[in-house]
């Protein structure tokens, strides 16, 4: 099976993009690159702004590469001082007494978003429910 993914670093000196694509047990690198990194410093970022500017210098330029636009990608952080921990949990999402689950694979996107150390999710679709 063919799958295309998009790996991104973001470190103290450099952000790094790799975009690879996995077919038949095999690995592939589509296109990479690598830019200066800015509002981090010894691990920690310290201004967001200067990173999202950073990152779309390289995202430009590897969209300019492989001629198409990056929409989803797995994506690394400094982690000093840092608390990790792998977790699991789930819930019953409805809308309007309707299971998500009930509704077609594919035509719904589930997300989350945590701040403020609570997390929201939120269900996006077009189908009419």
């Amino acid at each position: 099976m063919k799958k295309i993914l998009t790996g991104i670093d973001i470190g103290s000196r450099f952000i790094k993009i790799v975009v690879t694509e996995f077919n038949d047990n095999k690995n592939y690198v589509l296109a990479s690159t690598c830019v200066k990194s800015k509002g981090v410093k010894n691990g920690l970022i310290e201004d967001p702004s200067l990173v999202v500017e950073s990152l779309n210098v390289g995202l430009t330029n590897i969209e300019d590469k492989l001629g198409v636009p990056i929409s989803k990608a797995i994506i690394t952080i400094p982690s000093n001082d840092r608390n990790l921990s792998i977790t699991s949990g789930s819930t019953v999402v409805t809308f309007n007494d309707t299971f998500v689950s009930d509704l077609a694979d594919g035509q719904y996107t589930l997300t989350a978003e945590y701040t403020d150390g609570e997390y929201t999710a939120y269900i996006t679709t077009d189908i009419k429910l």
